[in-house]
């Protein structure tokens, strides 16, 4: 027996239909994000401005549960995530529904934006959407905290060098006014070739140790940095990568700073040291010692009372001396 078949030419195929199908759920879920959107928009200015009250309900949460059918914290839910990301990111992350659009709310709109476009977030759960937004903000904020340390660190260096600054300074007062009391009774002073050799020894010892501090501290942060960027690399996402890559390249800006203001200071040392400066520091020094040998006569005085009297006439000399500085 002969089966026949029947070919109805009008009847639409299964791949036709399905991409009917597929057009009509995409634009299902355009109309939902939008319609999402428009929820969000219309509950704040419900709550902004109070219009349920013209209604007749005592309060916003009176409103959304009674009108609405919605919980005060679904209502809230739409708002802060309406704030949060603003009206354009909340409109375009819309389709993916309000509890995933709620985690991305630890992201700022551009940082969302960027998030949505390098992960498929229609096949993560909840869950991981979370998991996976909370290791992007861990990571961020760990760089942030390590930025911040080291730019801490630049800040105490650079106050450094502002502080020798201020003792130079201050040196250079001290030395003119002795200067000017050396013109009326003239003290016996040690050899000039004395001052001199002294004087040069001070210089590079401080010159040497300024560099070697500051040749070390770069030499970590450029380590330490290169060692993030590296890693940074492999694991972050690109909105990280990019904060990351600005952050450190204002600190290589900072560090080539650093670098240039100790180079000048190294300079500076070297070239305003007069033989008045290094006559003081040579003194200064031989007043410390001896200073330091008359502390040390404490311990050998076995009389408490006595001891008290003389560290009483000892702290009056020096504060007479700060007076007179």
């Amino acid at each position: 027996m002969e089966i026949l078949t029947v070919n109805n030419d009008n009847a639409p195929s299964r791949k036709t239909e399905a991409e009917y199908l597929h057009y009509e759920i995409l634009k299902n879920a355009v109309d939902a994000a939008e319609a999402m959107c428009s929820l969000a928009l219309n509950l704040k200015k419900m709550r902004d401005e109070r219009l349920y009250l013209e209604l007749g309900y005592s309060g916003f949460e009176d409103y959304t549960v009674n009108a609405v059918g919605l919980k005060k914290s679904q209502a809230y839910d739409y708002i802060r995530a309406l704030e949060c990301l603003g009206e354009d990111t909340f409109r375009s992350s819309g389709r993916f529904g309000i509890s995933k659009v709620k985690v991305l709310c630890a992201f700022t709109p551009a940082e969302a934006e960027n998030f949505i476009e390098s992960n498929n977030i229609d096949e993560l759960t909840v869950k991981e959407l979370k998991a996976k937004v909370d290791e992007l903000t861990s990571k961020g904020e760990q760089m942030s905290i390590d930025f911040t340390a080291e730019t801490e660190k630049a800040e105490n260096f650079s106050r450094q060098v502002e502080a020798l600054n201020a003792e130079k300074k201050e040196l250079l007062r001290q030395i003119e006014e002795l200067e000017q009391k050396q013109n009326k009774q003239p003290p016996a002073e040690p050899s000039k070739a004395l001052i001199q050799e002294y004087a040069q020894k001070k210089i590079d010892s401080a010159a040497k140790k300024l560099k070697a501090e500051t040749d070390r501290k770069i030499s970590e942060m450029e380590k330490k940095h290169q060692a993030e960027i590296e890693e940074t690399k492999k694991d972050a996402e690109k909105t990280a990568k990019e904060r990351y890559e600005r952050d450190n390249a204002q600190l290589i800006e900072e560090i080539k700073k650093s670098k240039e203001h100790s180079a000048v200071l190294e300079k500076q040392l070297k070239l305003s040291a007069s033989p008045q400066v290094t006559k003081f520091s040579f003194v200064f020094d031989l007043l410390k010692k001896d200073l330091q040998s008359l502390i040390n006569l404490f311990e050998e005085i076995e009389d408490a009372e006595t001891v008290n009297k003389l560290k009483t006439n000892l702290k009056k000399y020096i504060a007479i001396i700060g007076e007179k500085l």
